[in-house]
């Protein structure tokens, strides 16, 4: 299917890469008429094969000219496609000719304008010297066609008519050989003018684009200049959104003072920030256009560097002598111009990209910085909460059993060393003693381990990923029951304390003297606290005893 497509897609688009501008402008011509002609011919052989009163002779010579010509087609479009465009414009011509006059002689037709196709052709496609031939084949065809008309005689001939023919046909030539030669002279010239072009605007693309603005002006400065040769290339940057200011980027310009240049509402540079248009500056330009030319300087011009409707900055040139600045010099401007706003316009949005991705960066950053700070708070919170219920235990280590005999819990307060190890790989460790299979996983609650499991299997059982993935998931759960249940104790003995505090306050605010509020105070306190004595003294700051008494 795919070189079917191919196949079909010769017919239409060219595909050889004609370097000659001209030669290419007339294979696609040519392949779009040989197209024309193919079906002109197709219909022709129906035409001549449905015709009834015509000749039998004459049909069947038609029909296999006919034929001939929709096989060569083909062929013709695949030498077209490649290279050979004089090959096939000389057969195309002579097909046209041959075409045309046999549909002359079948249908009868008098009329010379049919038979100037193939001079028409001839002068697009065709050498001076071939159409010149084409042109007098055309006249002989005629002249054959007149005194093939029954009961014609020499004496007969109508010699006006004849010279009506001749000329009419010479005339055409003529002007189709002047007007061909004129649009190849042009699309020479157009030709010669876009290798100029890109013989100038060359350098400038293959300039550095990952240097930084300042670097990049002053190497696109050097390339205009040496390219273009004018003395003087200058470029200013807009300084601030009011357009009140410019910037010069020189090369070994570094200066601050000397880089800032102030807008005269009358100066050139005022009238191209203005209207966004190249001022070209001579002699007879005003004193305020021509303000800012150097000593030595005769003609100029400032092309405003536009980049998304707005001006960003203005390119400075200035020549001296007799040397001005012609038209096509201004098109290299105005295409070198934009080329410069383009880079620079896009090297500042990439700047600020990238600017702004390293805020991003850097906010990231930051957030991650604090995701961990309040990570390693939230475990060092756990560790203290475990430390002080543990504490309040009075112990130090908590931990059970299970008997293998009649599976009940047995409480123990030491660590073994199978357990230990889980701790400090703070990862599944697995062992074998005594015919078994021992597994121990580490208890983890947001990061921070708060002690360790095992379990013993038998030795002809192994274990599986599926069983240490659900002894996984029981640690997990198991390490949130854990913390509950602390959090549910913790909460309860405050609440206990609370109860107690709260208790004794009612009770010593009830007293009436404060000798029974001592008293009660003493009581509440060894109940409280399970004292065995409390010592209760009141005193004024007078009364107490100096550091020296009490040495």
């Amino acid at each position: 299917m795919g070189a079917i497509l191919r196949f079909l897609r010769s017919f239409i688009r060219l595909e050889y890469p004609y370097e000659n501008p001209v030669d290419r402008y007339r294979a696609q011509l040519l392949i779009i008429l040989v197209d024309i002609l193919f079906i002109v011919t197709f219909l022709f052989m129906l035409f001549s094969a449905l015709n009834l009163n015509a000749d039998e002779a004459n049909v069947r010579l038609h029909l296999v000219a006919s034929v001939v010509l929709l096989v060569i087609i083909p062929y013709a479009i695949s030498i077209v496609q490649r290279g050979g465009l004089r090959l096939v414009s000389r057969l195309f011509v002579v097909s046209m000719t041959v075409l045309i006059f046999m549909m002359a002689v079948l249908t009868n037709n008098q009329q010379q304008i049919i038979t100037f196709l193939p001079i028409l052709m001839a002068a697009i496609l065709l050498t001076w010297a071939e159409t010149i031939v084409v042109m007098l084949v055309m006249i002989a065809l005629n002249y054959y066609q007149l005194i093939s008309i029954p009961g014609f005689t020499w004496q007969s001939t109508n010699p006006v008519l004849m010279a009506i023919i001749t000329v009419s046909y010479v005339s055409l030539t003529v002007l189709l050989l002047i007007t061909n030669d004129w649009l190849i002279r042009a699309a020479n010239r157009f030709q010669a003018e876009i290798s100029r072009l890109r013989q100038i605007t060359f350098p400038l693309l293959r300039l550095n684009l990952n240097t930084d603005e300042t670097t990049f002006i002053n190497q696109a400065i050097e390339s205009i200049a040496a390219n273009l040769g004018f003395p003087t290339v200058r470029v200013y940057l807009v300084d601030g959104d009011n357009q009140s200011s410019l910037r010069l980027i020189q090369p070994g310009l570094s200066a601050e003072p000397l880089a800032r240049l102030l807008v005269d509402p009358g100066s050139g540079f005022a009238s191209a920030l203005q209207t966004h248009e190249p001022l070209f500056i001579d002699q007879n330009s005003t004193a305020g256009e021509r303000v800012h030319f150097l000593p030595g300087t005769t003609s100029g011009g400032l092309v405003p560097l536009m980049y998304r409707e707005q001006v960003i900055g203005i390119l400075d040139i200035q020549s001296v002598g007799d040397r001005t600045i012609d038209a096509s010099k201004r098109e290299l401007l105005s295409v070198i111009s934009l080329h410069l706003a383009t880079t620079i316009g896009n090297t500042r949005t990439l700047d600020s990209i990238q600017t702004d991705a390293k805020q991003q960066q850097e906010i990231i950053m930051r957030q991650r910085n604090r995701l961990r700070q309040i990570e390693q708070t939230e475990q060092q919170a756990i560790v203290t909460a475990w430390t002080d219920y543990l504490d309040q235990r009075d112990q130090r280590i908590i931990g059970f059993d299970v008997n293998e005999i009649s599976m009940q819990l047995i409480p123990t307060d030491y660590l073994p060393d199978h357990m230990r190890m889980a701790l400090e790989r703070h990862d599944v460790a697995t062992y074998e003693e005594d015919n078994q299979q021992h597994v121990t996983l580490p208890i983890q609650l947001r990061g921070q381990t708060l002690g360790a499991a095992s379990f013993s299997m038998p030795s002809n059982r192994p274990i599986t990923h599926r069983q240490i993935e659900i002894m996984r998931n029981v640690i997990q759960r198991l390490a949130l029951a854990l913390d509950n249940k602390r959090l549910f104790e913790q909460s309860q003995s405050q609440a206990q304390r609370e109860s107690k505090a709260n208790e004794i306050a009612s009770l010593l605010l009830s007293s009436t003297d404060m000798d029974t509020v001592l008293r009660l105070a003493a009581t509440s306190f060894n109940d409280a606290l399970g004292a065995i004595q409390t010592h209760i003294e009141l005193f004024s700051e007078v009364a107490l005893p100096t550091q020296e008494e009490r040495a």
